[in-house]
């Protein structure tokens, strides 16, 4: 459910928004939404930051090239589910 709702905020929403803002500058709105997604996942400034980052500009880019929120959910859905199973093994 997490992925959905947070693809609905920052894609959908926020993206979409700064792109009406900003009509000029699509490369720094696409930065600035996946910058946006690494710091409200990271606690603290850590490796994790970084790889929040390349996920958060995956997603975003993923957004902005189609225009269509379901592949930025899939992917999502399918990261976290790698994450979580890379994790479970590991641990």
């Amino acid at each position: 459910m997490a992925p959905i709702l947070e693809e609905l905020l920052f894609r959908s929403f926020l993206q979409e928004i700064l792109l009406q803002l900003f009509p000029k500058s699509e490369i720094i709105v696409v930065l600035l939404v996946a910058f946006y997604f690494a710091f409200l996942h990271t606690y603290s400034f850590n490796f994790n930051l970084f790889g929040y980052l390349i996920s958060g500009l995956y997603f975003t880019l993923i957004y902005w090239k189609t225009r269509t929120i379901k592949y930025s959910i899939i992917a999502h859905i399918g990261f976290n589910s790698l994450i979580t199973v890379v994790a479970l093994i590991f641990h």
